[in-house]
């Protein structure tokens, strides 16, 4: 998914611009512990994270940070990609846009009631919890299954909630 996205990305990205793939981020994280399983990450403990993908402007700031999965993720994998986005320690540039995107194959009431319990649950003891002064995401949930688009999801994730 990410090189499809980078195929289109170059069809109309300006000159001058460029991405970078698995770039370090600016802050450090913890995301397990030897011989414990997955713990709820950690700002700013232990080493540098990656993002997925970067876009980078002609004077090196960041355009977007961007995070994708495919299908559905664990919590603890999804609580690590929002840990790193909400952080605004990630002093990435004044206006860097970030993304979260998610495909699945196939998206129901189910699939996105699902996704959302993983990133929202208060019980989940390996999530990440937005914290205040955190920024908002943007947030892509599309299915791959055409005639799926009531459960399809774009916004802010302050405003994802679960359907009824």
């Amino acid at each position: 998914m990410r090189f499809v996205f980078i195929e289109e990305l170059l069809k109309c990205l300006p000159e001058g611009y460029f991405y970078s793939i698995e770039t370090p981020t600016d802050r450090p994280y913890r995301f397990s512990e030897k011989g414990k399983g997955n713990i709820s990450p950690i700002r700013e403990e232990g080493q540098s994270g990656n993002f997925d993908l970067t876009i980078q402007n002609k004077d090196k700031q960041f355009v977007a940070i961007i995070e994708f999965k495919a299908k559905s993720s664990s919590p603890h994998a999804y609580a690590k990609d929002f840990c790193k986005l909400w952080n605004p320690n990630e002093e990435q540039g004044e206006n860097t846009y970030r993304y979260f995107i998610n495909v699945f194959e196939s998206m129901t009431k189910r699939t996105r009631n699902s996704f959302v319990d993983k990133i929202t649950s208060p019980n989940n003891e390996h999530s990440f919890k937005k914290q205040p002064g955190d920024i908002d995401v943007w947030v892509v949930c599309k299915s791959l299954t055409e005639g799926q688009t009531y459960f399809e999801f774009e916004g802010w994730d302050s405003d994802l909630k679960k359907l009824d």
